[in-house]
């Protein structure tokens, strides 16, 4: 039976009003308080878009059913550790929804290590999908080949130019 890799970035649960304070007061305690109440990390604060385009679990649970009409799905979250869990599983094929954790070219990881190990997967290369994330390098590649494009204009703000060690960092 065919073995498919299913790539996927699933959002994060949200944390309960309730929880986050909790976790906030374990934090404050040493841990030889004898509170009872564990050490836990708390994701950092991220912006309220930051996983917008990543899947629920409803999502991911409805595409991986859907693909188990043709196979063995084999769930491959696109988190830090993906190439190697990638290479363990050995799928035949990746379905890729996978958005990607950081940077610019974030939409191109999961494709790229496909290649890299030689496994099929659907969608776009990793050529596109970096490419199509820069909208205005997309635009000069169309017209560069005679596609008629809307004008445009490209506004980068002030502090993505500038890089102050220790306090402002250039955007990626």
């Amino acid at each position: 039976m065919t073995r498919i890799g299913f790539a996927y970035n699933q959002k994060p649960e949200p944390i309960a009003a309730e929880s986050a304070a909790e976790l906030a007061r374990a934090d404050e305690e040493p841990p030889s308080s004898g509170s009872g109440i564990a050490t836990l990390v708390a994701p950092a604060a991220a912006p309220d878009d930051e996983y917008a385009e990543w899947d629920s679990r409803e999502t991911i649970d409805a595409v991986a059913s859907a693909l188990a009409r043709y196979g063995d799905v084999i769930r491959l979250e696109a988190t830090d550790d993906f190439p190697q869990t990638l290479r363990d599983a050995r799928p035949d094929i990746v379905f890729n929804i996978a958005e990607g954790l950081r940077g610019p070219n974030r939409e191109a990881h999961v494709p790229a290590i496909c290649e890299f190990y030689g496994v099929p997967y659907s969608g776009s290369d990793p050529f596109t999908l970096a490419l199509c994330l820069d909208k205005a390098r997309t635009k000069e590649i169309l017209r560069a080949h005679g596609f008629p494009t809307a004008e445009q204009s490209e506004v980068k703000s002030w502090i993505e130019k500038i890089a102050v060690p220790g306090i402002l960092a250039a955007k990626p």
